[in-house]
């Protein structure tokens, strides 16, 4: 484990400035090290309409699942339920046009007969690097860290995640999404795992 702490910095913008700096550092020695999921998205559209995505509880229902509870204000938890799965999340960072990153608290994982063990994804972080290339382009660059062939759900939970970036793709882009429905019982598909 490690804990960084750099003070002393001039002010306000300063520290903001270093943080992003310190926080995609320190990812970059966590990816050295782990092989955990990782994806490069690009949109037609605009920084504001990946993030509003990412950070609202309305988006998220639109392309991941809809049927979660999302806080809106750094510390406060987001909830996100497949049918008898879930995950639980705090939320760690909301800069707008920027980045989103959680911290997963807990996690149910129970799919086509098979139960993961329960917090698999406990301890791992969610990051969502937002870049404005023009108004109307977008990259957005995601990585799962701690999602690394380890897991015994890391197959499943890769499939997962390719079906539900492309949902959040489709639905900056075109406003209809293909999220986990309410509806459905359960994730029984091998890519809706996530």
């Amino acid at each position: 484990e490690l804990t960084l702490t750099h003070r002393l910095l001039p002010n306000e913008a300063a520290a903001e400035s270093h943080s992003r700096g310190w926080d995609s550092g320190l990812d970059s020695l966590v990816a050295r090290f782990n092989r955990h999921y990782r994806k490069e998205i690009r949109f037609k559209a605009p920084a504001s309409a990946v993030y509003a995505a990412l950070a609202t509880q309305e988006g998220l229902r639109g392309w991941w699942t809809q049927t979660c509870t999302v806080g809106s204000a750094v510390g406060d938890s987001a909830r996100f339920e497949f049918g008898e799965n879930y995950k639980l999340m705090r939320i760690e960072t909301l800069r707008p046009e920027a980045q989103v990153r959680w911290q997963c608290l807990e996690s149910r994982i129970r799919v086509e007969g098979r139960s993961y063990p329960d917090n698999e994804w406990a301890g791992t972080t969610l990051v969502f690097r937002i870049n404005g290339d023009t108004a109307t382009h977008t990259v957005l660059r995601f990585e799962h860290l701690g999602l690394t062939p380890a897991l015994e759900c890391h197959a499943l939970c890769q499939g997962g995640w390719d079906h539900f970036l492309a949902s959040l793709l489709k639905y900056v882009e075109t406003g209809a999404g293909t999220p986990h429905l309410a509806s459905e019982r359960d994730c029984s598909s091998h890519s809706k795992a996530a």
